[in-house]
């Protein structure tokens, strides 16, 4: 052996042993070569690895079973992504109850209570009236009320979009799991010794397994895998959230709106890049076009912002910012609600606190006569402004955004 290779092979054992003398046990050495020597994620025959709200936000679905077998079936394909493929396969377990809501809430009592009311109110208690009785749905099932259903799941992924996912999901929709295989083979076979027929997904499996075995061109068995979210986290986990790259815009922002606590908040400025409040400096800027892109306009914007927000906080606001890829705003408040809400959700009393804000921010033509303008290709027009700088002309409520929190611990 060359001696260089002897020192390769001293350096690998050394690490090995050093590791081991350290206690770590991810693995135990063999993590040190994962990538480099190719192998593949180790996987206990012996553990389940249920799906949590740890193992997103995004994952891909590989493919859901039924049946007397689902549980056994999903944890094989698990396990087998897990070892051979190496990636993060986890089983998602959920009951369905499908007689729930067929049945109508049987409100009758109360219904005649509230019309007995408005007869006496009326003077016309003694009419003769009826109410028809809500008429129950039934329904019969033939494989029973409920019904227990396993998925296969592949995760640990931040983004929708990112690489790790789409290079996974690429992979995924390609293989063909030897479970599946045998999964088949024993559906085949069971239904020979019953005598019963196959249904109809067992038909297609075994349609496409034959084509596969006369062409690589074949539909692949996981072809419909597709992207989702981690159905166990919040529903509301996905609304209003922003990316890691919009995070890192607002994370040195002192009064960030990502740190405002409330559902709600009250935008009262917004900058796009190019905001010019003195005529002159207009005209100076159409003089001179390139100079005015010399410096990145949204940084330029966010500045503002920043400025606005600090002017407000120092006149005793409770003001934030929020920087994204286009554009910088300044909102005051938080809070919870906005207001009372009618049956629609729409609000038809708003917040006390909230109407201060729209009567102190939005501008009043005959009385702020600051002209200002926004951009080169818009007209000067009326507004209020902080800084020589303008504000909206009329306060917009919007939702607090959120970042994502990294449900990815392990």
């Amino acid at each position: 052996m060359p001696k260089s290779w002897q020192v390769i092979t001293i350096l690998i054992i050394s690490i090995c042993v050093s590791v081991s003398s350290d206690g770590i046990k991810a693995d135990g050495p063999r993590s040190l070569f994962k990538g480099f020597f190719g192998s593949k994620m180790s996987a206990d025959p012996t553990a389940d690895y249920p799906l949590d709200e740890t193992n997103g936000p995004w994952m891909i679905y590989v493919k859901g079973y039924d049946g007397p077998t689902a549980c056994d079936d999903a944890r094989a394909l698990a396990l087998e992504l897990r070892q051979k493929h190496g990636f993060k396969a986890y089983v998602y377990h959920k009951q369905f109850d499908h007689a729930a809501g067929l049945e109508e809430e049987d409100e009758y009592k109360k219904r005649e209570m509230e019309f007995r009311k408005t007869l006496a109110e009326s003077g016309m208690e003694d009419m003769p009236w009826s109410i028809p009785r809500p008429v129950k749905k039934v329904a019969t099932f033939v494989n029973g009320d409920t019904s227990s259903e396993y998925a296969v799941l592949v995760g640990d992924f931040q983004l929708v979009d990112d690489k790790d996912i789409n290079k996974t999901f690429e992979k995924i929709k390609n293989l063909e799991p030897e479970c599946l295989v045998a999964q088949l083979k024993r559906d085949i076979a069971l239904a020979e010794q019953t005598g019963s027929d196959l249904n109809r997904t067992m038909k297609i499996e075994l349609q496409r397994w034959e084509m596969r075995e006369k062409s690589s061109n074949a539909v692949r068995p996981l072809a419909k895998a597709m992207k989702c979210t981690n159905p166990i986290l919040p529903p509301d986990y996905f609304n209003n959230r922003v990316d890691d790259f919009v995070q890192k815009l607002n994370a040195e922002s002192r009064y960030s709106l990502l740190r405002n606590s409330g559902k709600y908040t009250i935008k009262v400025a917004e900058f796009k890049g190019f905001v010019i409040a003195d005529p002159k400096g207009m005209e100076e800027a159409e003089k001179n076009k390139s100079k005015l892109h010399q410096t990145n306009q949204l940084d330029r914007a966010g500045d503002k912002a920043e400025n606005v927000c600090h002017a407000l906080r120092e006149k005793g606001y409770e003001a934030y910012t929020f920087h994204d890829r286009t554009s910088s705003i300044v909102t005051v408040g938080s809070f919870k609600t906005l207001g009372k809400s009618d049956r629609n959700d729409v609000v038809v009393d708003y917040d006390p606190e909230i109407v201060d804000i729209y009567k102190t921010f939005t501008w009043d033509p005959n009385v702020d006569k600051k002209v200002v303008r926004f951009a080169p290709d818009e007209p000067f027009q009326v507004g209020k402004s902080i800084m020589n700088i303008p504000l909206l002309s009329m306060p917009e409520p919007m939702e607090v955004p959120r970042p994502f929190m990294n449900y990815n611990r392990r």
